[in-house]
């Protein structure tokens, strides 16, 4: 039986700031599970929701298993806290590892940011998942949204998806679409995507990454000739400069 210091629990007990302290003390001192700890985090977590992730890490490597008192709170907390939604992938894949009946059967594919619901999809479902796909299609365009369509298709899919071309195609012009057209042809076709070019001219700082990252060189020559064009109107655009600089009238 591992020598216990019971003043330092009693300290580790008393103050929520010193919580990370139980962990370390149940995995390299008792190397077993600690009750009290236990007890009083879960007291501590309404007032300090991070612990979340503190008790993912317990579960991962004091319980090696899944913390049945925990998944109830922890579903409650995340159903009204977005900020921290990402517990729950963390809690699926590290101590689940696999889905999570109750979190997918819950409102957070709904609730939760995009992009972390994709997150879950790639990291612990490891496989399509039409009712996401649905949700993000009917979505109301936005950045998180776009930029979860650009994940999902290359960290689930691999590859180029049509409709969620036809999603960014059907934006107006604008530093979100801007965004989406760039991501996308950078981190999903890996290459220069002629469709999307004109979304571009929503944010000429991003029209100016495109011509670096993607195109590596001038832009297409209606891209380019729309960028001179502007350049006379906006003398001061930081990437019109950039890209001017490089690629001259």
């Amino acid at each position: 039986m591992p020598s216990r210091d019971l003043g330092l629990e009693q300290d580790i007990l008393g103050s929520p700031n010193r919580m990370p302290e139980g962990l370390d003390y149940a995995r390299d001192v008792l190397k077993a599970r600690w009750d009290e700890w236990e007890t009083q985090v879960l007291k501590y977590i309404g007032q300090r929701p991070p612990l979340l992730y503190l008790c993912v890490a317990y579960a991962r490597d004091v319980i090696h298993g899944r913390w049945e008192t925990l998944e109830p709170i922890l579903l409650q907390i995340i159903a009204t806290d977005e900020e921290i939604a990402d517990v729950a992938v963390d809690y699926a894949c590290d101590v689940i590892k696999g889905p999570w009946d109750k979190l997918e059967a819950s409102i957070w594919i709904r609730q939760c940011p995009a992009p972390v619901a994709v997150d879950y999809t790639a990291r612990v479902r490891k496989a399509c998942w039409p009712e996401l796909e649905n949700f993000l299609l009917t979505s109301t365009p936005d950045d998180d949204v776009n930029q979860a369509l650009v994940k999902y298709a290359a960290n689930v899919l691999g590859s180029r998806w049509s409709d969620a071309e036809k999603f960014f195609l059907a934006q107006p012009t604008s530093e979100e679409s801007a965004a989406a057209a760039y991501w996308y042809a950078k981190d999903v076709i890996k290459a220069p995507w002629a469709e999307g070019e004109h979304l571009l001219l929503g944010d000429t700082i991003v029209a100016n990454w495109y011509s670096l990252d993607v195109v590596k060189g001038r832009l297409s020559d209606q891209l380019h000739s729309n960028l001179v064009l502007l350049s006379f109107d906006l003398t001061d655009d930081e990437g019109i400069k950039e890209y001017i600089k490089r690629h001259p009238r």
